[in-house]
């Protein structure tokens, strides 16, 4: 075999397999992207700014928020921003130096 044609016949097989690798990626990912559609679809209604700021509504009531579950994330990020980024400063400061 030349070695134009080896050349044209590894294109050629590179070719096969980067198709054959999307179409597969493609597979996977559009029963998530048909989900996260339905989701948003059905959702859509639900959000309005009643649900960011109202607390949580007794179980098996209709309705209900979502406030304390944003309080309780910001606090969260807070307290591992004071955590980490003291330690990620000076670490780098430390490797920046030495």
């Amino acid at each position: 075999m030349s070695v134009a044609a080896n050349h044209r016949y590894r294109k050629f097989k590179n070719g096969l397999m980067n198709t054959l690798a999307i179409v597969c990626a493609l597979l996977v990912i559009s029963p998530l992207g048909f989900i996260l559609f339905y989701l948003i679809r059905q959702g859509a209604s639900s959000i309005n700014w009643a649900f960011f700021t109202n607390l949580p509504a007794p179980v098996g009531q209709v309705g209900g928020g979502m406030a304390n579950a944003i309080v309780g994330t910001i606090k969260l990020v807070f307290l591992a921003a004071i955590m980490g980024l003291p330690i990620g400063i000076l670490g780098g400061v430390y490797l920046a130096e030495y």
